[in-house]
């Protein structure tokens, strides 16, 4: 099956971080002080310089959201056996705590393990949150504050904000299906093994071709962003 079970639960978790996500925004967007107004969101032209350094930041965002889990983790699992980061990570035991109450197996997980299993779904649901969060906030300010007179040239960059939605939203899938790859060795306390499957997934072939692809869109989306202005 191209399209499993466990596909279709990664993806109604997606949706429900976007909603959720463009829920705050909007919320957000009808309090905001007219200051944020002042940075210059619409311009007359975008030159080639920051269609580049568009593509280029969302490209790398891209890629962290795919992959910044699985580093995440790797790094955890160097660090931890230092006492200054064991101390860290307690101050977060209230966060880990209550984001527990969502599993019963994840309450089982040594403090180290539960913390590369964080790392590895909270971080790609983490950025998907952010992004929609952003997006939506803006959107609600120009409509709230300047009216619907906005609304056109909104319309021409909402095929841009579609692609980058789909992007990094794919990138997101991508990262949780690594997750569901490696969460077996952390709940069976097989550090050794989850370090080495984790290393493997980041030179995993079938993942960067697909990461060409969204890198792919996103220059598309960058062209659609610079005509849209």
């Amino acid at each position: 099956m191209l399209f499993g079970k466990e596909d279709f639960r990664i993806v109604k978790i997606l949706i429900l971080s976007l909603a959720l996500g463009a829920f705050l925004g909007i919320i957000v967007g009808l309090i905001v002080p007219k200051i944020f107004l002042l940075f210059p969101f619409f311009k007359e032209e975008m030159p080639i310089e920051t269609m580049i350094l568009i593509f280029l930041s969302n490209s790398f965002l891209a890629t962290l959201i795919c992959y910044g889990g699985v580093l995440f983790s790797l790094a955890e699992t160097k660090v931890y056996p230092f006492s200054f980061y064991r101390f860290f990570d307690k101050v977060f035991d209230p966060f880990y705590d209550f984001l527990s109450r969502f599993s019963k197996k994840i309450r089982k997980l040594k403090p180290m393990y539960r913390s590369c299993y964080f790392s590895l779904f909270y971080f790609p649901l983490g950025c998907i949150f952010l992004f929609f969060f952003l997006i939506s906030s803006f959107f609600s300010i120009f409509l709230n504050i300047l009216g619907f007179s906005v609304f056109p040239r909104l319309i021409k960059l909402f095929p841009h904000v579609l692609l980058e939605t789909f992007c990094f939203s794919f990138s997101a899938f991508q990262a949780l299906k690594i997750k569901n790859r490696l969460e077996k060795y952390l709940f069976e306390k097989k550090l050794v093994k989850f370090k080495k499957e984790a290393r493997k997934a980041l030179k995993d072939r079938s993942i960067k071709e697909k990461l060409l692809v969204v890198y792919t869109l996103l220059l598309i989306s960058a062209f659609v962003e610079k005509i849209g202005f």
